[in-house]
């Protein structure tokens, strides 16, 4: 949702962009357990599949979605909040 199309991306439009996405982050880091930080940086940072975070964490599939689910829900709540 905060991607910006090629003839938006305007210096002044980027660096508000950055600066919710730090925001953003700083508080999904402070929600999130030990466990849920590991998720984070698997799926999202490294883009690991699902199926790879799964057997690498000892969890099942399903498990692993829903915590996706859950932390785009939270994403979701608090843009909303700093929008």
């Amino acid at each position: 949702d905060l991607e910006l199309g090629r003839a938006e991306a305007t210096p002044e439009r980027l660096h508000i962009a950055r600066d919710l996405l730090e925001k953003l982050h700083i508080r999904l880091a402070a929600w999130l357990s030990p466990r849920g930080r590991e998720l984070f940086e698997l799926l999202y940072l490294r883009e690991e599949p699902v199926a790879r975070v799964a057997a690498q964490l000892a969890m099942p599939p399903s498990a692993v979605y829903a915590w996706r689910n859950r932390l785009a829900r939270r994403a979701r709540a608090l843009l909303a909040e700093l929008g």
